[in-house]
């Protein structure tokens, strides 16, 4: 039974064709030993079955159908206005390609309780793969992000200047003031924009090293396609001129080598394959028009690529 004197907390996890992943994620969410929690699901218009599959493994979980793929920010806004309507005091946005450790929960919230003023909070992630510790959390040295690592610490805590990642606990009353994640990016810096309205709202980040979340590394689209390399650069770009007041022209004139990288001419020439160039141009070309929201370049784009990698935030200078 939950504890009525613990916090409220409303777990979401999203998913847009991949129901057994997703099985997978609520089963381990279900060994949590945090009581006070609920869980929200939200299919993101998978149309293949995977509502009506969750609808019958998942019967005291609501289901929600977004009715499209409204991408990361849609589906799970969705999800949170949800979990805002019925009290929730703390928001776990969890992908489905995520295994929580049972203590995971019990560990966050008592940091967050013990933060008064932590707005989002990531967990230590564990590669499933190779066990391997990894971060979603960020402090900025100059110019450079730096990953916020630790294997589990006494104390617990790790301020930083960027939260993010497939395990993000966010405060309600953070949300509340702020706003949630803005739709226009579709995919990617969905939460490095909310990260920033968060911290710039007076509220702190950090980690939460004894929290593990065990992350497969999937998603629903893959870093080395040509389709991720268009919204990278072209969020890049928007999220500069949102939240720093700087136009694309500008951004790329600062930092050539990103415009260099980004459109990869040589790798294009060598590999007589001009999907990863294209779909850089079209991002610039894109983001000076201000044009927003989804754009599928096509299924040929979305193919992961033999060794490329797209254009990321590690590439990217955040701070002015």
């Amino acid at each position: 039974m939950p504890d009525l004197n613990e916090p409220t907390v409303s777990i979401i996890v999203l998913n847009w064709r991949r129901a057994e992943e997703t099985l997978r994620c609520l089963n381990a969410i279900d060994r949590l030993t945090y009581a006070n929690r609920s869980v929200v699901v939200v299919d993101n218009g998978s149309r293949d079955g995977s509502e009506e599959l969750l609808r019958s493994a998942r019967g005291n979980d609501p289901v929600i159908q977004s009715g499209a793929n409204l991408g990361y920010a849609g589906g799970n806004n969705i999800g949170i206005r949800h979990a805002l309507d019925a009290g929730a005091e703390y928001v776990w946005i969890l992908n489905n390609d995520t295994l929580v450790e049972p203590e995971a929960l019990t560990e966050l919230i008592q940091t967050a309780e013990h933060q008064a003023h932590a707005g989002a909070i990531a967990t230590r992630l564990v590669e499933l793969d190779s066990g391997l510790t990894t971060s979603d959390a960020f402090r900025f040295h100059g110019r450079t992000m730096v990953p916020v690592l630790c294997e589990g610490c006494a104390a617990g805590w790790h301020p930083a200047d960027i939260v993010g990642g497939p395990s993000l606990l966010l405060r309600a009353d953070a949300l509340q003031e702020v706003g949630l994640f803005d739709e226009d990016y579709f995919h990617y810096y969905e939460e490095a924009d909310l990260m920033e309205r968060i911290r710039r709202g007076g509220w702190d980040l950090g980690l939460v090293c004894r929290a593990v979340t065990r992350h497969s590394g999937g998603g629903s689209l893959s870093y080395a396609s040509a389709q991720s390399q268009y919204y990278a650069l072209r969020n890049t770009l928007l999220y500069r001129r949102k939240l720093h007041g700087e136009h694309p022209l500008r951004f790329l004139l600062r930092h050539p080598r990103v415009v260099r990288n980004a459109l990869g001419l040589r790798r294009a020439f060598e590999c007589r394959d001009p999907r990863p160039t294209r779909a850089a141009a079209l991002a610039i070309a894109d983001a000076l028009r201000n044009r927003t929201g989804p754009r599928d370049l096509g299924e040929r784009y979305h193919v992961a690529l033999d060794g490329f990698v797209t254009f990321g935030p590690v590439d990217t200078p955040f701070v002015p």
